[in-house]
């Protein structure tokens, strides 16, 4: 007779493992064009307008993963275009520390 528990265990654990495997990996699709793999020579130029980025375009700034990305959008969707790159520290979740990391890479030109 089969012992249930130790079936709903095995099945559980391995929900848990695919589970694990998929975040994983998805976690480094997102991640896989970061500035840090920006070649010395193009990184000095490298600017992400924060008026018409995308989240994809937001998630290569350092600091900034797919949920901060998606709260950027929604307060530039919410309150429009940013008048100046430092208005982006009214974005919650964007602290001066953060600012400081990301500065070099805003723009509001096109």
């Amino acid at each position: 007779m089969y012992n249930y528990k130790k079936l709903a265990n095995i099945i559980f654990i391995t929900c848990l493992v695919l589970s694990v495997s998929i975040y994983i990996s998805r976690k480094a699709e997102v991640n896989k064009y970061l500035i840090k793999d920006i070649d010395n020579e193009n990184i000095k130029s490298y600017k992400v307008n924060i008026n018409t980025a995308s989240d994809k375009e937001f998630t290569n700034l350092p600091g900034i993963g797919p949920n901060l990305a998606q709260v950027i959008l929604n307060y530039r969707n919410k309150n429009g275009s940013f008048e100046n790159i430092q208005d982006i520290k009214n974005v919650k979740g964007i602290g001066k520390s953060k600012y400081l990391k990301i500065e070099k890479y805003l723009t509001i030109k096109n």
